[in-house]
């Protein structure tokens, strides 16, 4: 394909694939609440959720916490409100496995759909731990009342834990998408890098401005991931610079 179609090609499928990835896991996170409440007896349907619109932005599992808490069923509002995050957790990890098989790197929409799906799921986990941790909200703030645990044990470990799948997305999973969607193509390696980081920081990150506010203290989180965002972007656009020279070096060698 010429060059000047390719680009807009792929900026475009990039795109869709995200809304996807992104629904997807909205979806799976919300039904994994749904689910557990069901099964403890909170709902009568892991399906009847409050959907919102056709983004997702106010997707909601709809249960109501503050009657679990208040009739000393804290441990069951807990475990609800845990269940969806353990569950981006798998999902993380489980997508990480599949990125490196071979049979998924020869299907390349499969395998961009597996990347942002990774993306998605370790994006919002960040979104919780650090940025609505403290002061805690949403589920981290029904987990840490149902179970009177302190927020500091968890929102330190959750953040070195989310901090390293983090990193591993930017320091080596987005190289590999590089190399196997886009190898010759550094202007789509900027692309994909930028939108990666778009999510991660800035998208998923600005979710204690969103909940929040922007005259509550707990949007500063939001500030401090964007100037985050920002040094993560410099960090991607340097290491695309350094494999396209070392490329060279090689082809040329």
């Amino acid at each position: 394909m010429d060059e000047t179609k390719r680009g807009p090609t792929f900026v475009l499928a990039t795109l869709a694939t995200i809304f996807v990835a992104h629904h997807t896991m909205a979806l799976l996170h919300e039904w994994t609440h749904g689910t557990t409440a069901w099964l403890f007896g909170v709902k009568d349907n892991p399906f009847d959720i409050h959907y919102g619109d056709w983004t997702l932005l106010h997707v909601d599992e709809d249960v109501d916490y503050r009657s679990l808490l208040s009739t000393n069923r804290g441990w069951t509002a807990a475990t609800i409100a845990a269940s969806a995050l353990v569950t981006n957790a798998i999902l993380f990890v489980t997508s990480l496995r599949l990125l490196s098989r071979t049979v998924i790197q020869g299907r390349k929409r499969l395998f961009q759909f597996v990347f942002w799906f990774a993306v998605m799921n370790i994006a919002e986990l960040y979104s919780y731990i650090p940025l609505r941790a403290i002061p805690p909200s949403g589920d981290v703030r029904n987990f840490l009342y149902g179970t009177g645990l302190s927020v500091w044990p968890v929102c330190i470990a959750g953040t070195v834990l989310i901090g390293v799948g983090i990193w591993n997305v930017l320091g080596r999973q987005l190289l590999g998408y590089h190399r196997v969607i886009v190898p010759t193509q550094t202007s789509m390696q900027y692309v994909a890098s930028i939108l990666t980081v778009l999510v991660i920081f800035f998208y998923f990150g600005c979710a204690a401005f969103f909940y929040a506010g922007a005259h509550d203290p707990r949007s500063l989180w939001s500030l401090a991931s964007f100037v985050l965002g920002v040094v993560a972007l410099a960090y991607c656009v340097v290491s695309v610079r350094r494999n396209g020279r070392r490329g060279l070096a090689e082809a040329s060698g």
